[in-house]
């Protein structure tokens, strides 16, 4: 009697949802894919947050066992969703290093915004960047011919972070009766550490540049998964970053001192360069006036407004932070005398580049953190609903 009952009821569930489905026409689906494009014309964006990058197709996703828990219960969500769920859902082309690369650029904005005023928080969040980007580069299964501008570049990231990291702690013992950080005990650093992972870092890039185009391939034409920081982009951090660390110690003698001055000039010039055309390359891409001229796809277009608006935060982070350390290594560069640490929650006397440097973070990645939390926050829910339908399934 019980299996009769509970047999008929998901007969007739089963039912009432063929019938809400079955209200869609031919007519009606043949309108909703015509209107999968946007108001350009443009096919709608493969990833949360833009269409130049998040290549991977959906064959190569399936292919991936790996694919988060987000991903496969997007599949199984309702169709009716909120503004926010479109703001921040992950869909069936998004490649998991995606969400990871989000993940450790959010973790390592809220460092470099503790590391201004040197905070000892920092030393907290920097570990979990160096995690995130290795778990970005697992992702790939180490598919080479398929990811390897990604792959190279995640590998390039986890150097820098490390070489960042080590020069935080440093920085932060050597000022430790007032930070109360003492990390000698932990790893020997040095200048040699820092320098030597800042330039593993530099030559991973090129390196791949120098592999396929010896195979007659340009690199730069290929599409990535990975958000686009211009090319060769985390070279030119490191190289900037290299050049800062030798003008900051003061490591070459005086009549030398004049030659990582200009490379860090060419390097912050380079990085300015290319990544201030793909933030008003987004903004022009956004299409904020033409999105909502036709109400009949209102949906759609909403759909396509907020993912090209997820690009616009995207890019607005990495512009505003590379600004940022535009504004600091120029301070400890050219004005060391007047480049300190300042606690930003309060309005110094006279407040330097360094304590401008921190608002600047916050102004432009404020936004980026809501995207990040968000992402974070619909990763768990939809993985803890799909562990509960598991478990009911079990059950029954």
């Amino acid at each position: 009697g019980e299996l009769f009952t509970t047999a008929t009821r998901r007969a007739g569930f089963a039912l009432r949802l063929v019938r809400g489905r079955g209200r869609a026409t031919d007519s009606s689906r043949k309108k909703t894919r015509a209107r999968m494009k946007t108001p350009d014309g443009e096919e709608p964006l493969l990833t949360s947050s833009s269409a130049e990058y998040g290549a991977a197709s959906r064959d190569e996703v399936r292919e991936n066992k790996n694919t988060p828990k987000l991903l496969q219960s997007s599949k199984e969500a309702n169709s009716t969703t909120t503004t926010g769920m479109l703001f921040f859902q992950s869909f069936d082309d998004q490649h998991p290093a995606i969400f990871w690369d989000n993940f450790s650029t959010a973790m390592w904005l809220i460092t470099d915004i503790l590391w201004t005023e040197n905070n000892s928080l920092a030393v907290c969040i920097a570990p979990f960047v160096v995690v995130g980007y290795a778990k970005a580069f697992f992702s790939f299964q180490g598919e080479w011919e398929r990811y390897a501008i990604d792959l190279a570049r995640t590998m390039a990231l986890c150097f820098w972070i490390l070489a960042n990291t080590v020069w935080l702690f440093q920085e932060l013992t050597e000022e430790k009766r007032r930070t109360r950080v003492d990390a000698t005990f932990m790893m020997p650093y040095n200048a040699g550490v820092i320098l030597t992972l800042l330039a593993m870092t530099v030559v991973i890039e090129p390196g791949i540049f120098l592999y396929y185009r010896s195979r007659g391939i340009n690199c730069f034409e290929m599409n990535t998964v990975l958000k686009p920081i211009g090319n060769m982009g985390i070279t030119f951090w490191a190289a900037k970053d290299f050049a800062w660390y030798l003008a900051d110690e003061e490591m070459l003698r005086e009549e030398y001192r004049w030659i990582p001055k200009v490379a860090w000039v060419i390097a912050d010039g380079t990085i300015m360069f290319q990544l201030f055309p793909l933030f008003f390359k987004a903004l022009q891409g956004w299409g904020i006036f033409s999105c909502f001229s036709n109400y009949a796809s209102y949906k759609q277009k909403q759909k396509t407004f907020m993912r090209r608006f997820a690009h616009v935060i995207d890019e607005l982070a990495m512009t505003s932070w590379a600004v940022s350390m535009t504004l600091w290594s120029f301070g400890e560069i050219f004005m060391p005398e007047d480049t300190f640490a300042q606690k930003l929650a309060k309005q110094p006397n006279y407040p330097n580049l360094r304590w401008w440097c921190g608002h600047v973070l916050i102004f432009g990645g404020f936004p980026f953190f809501v995207k990040s939390a968000m992402e974070v926050f619909m990763e768990m829910s939809c993985t803890a609903k799909s562990h509960r339908r598991r478990t009911v399934a079990l059950d029954t």
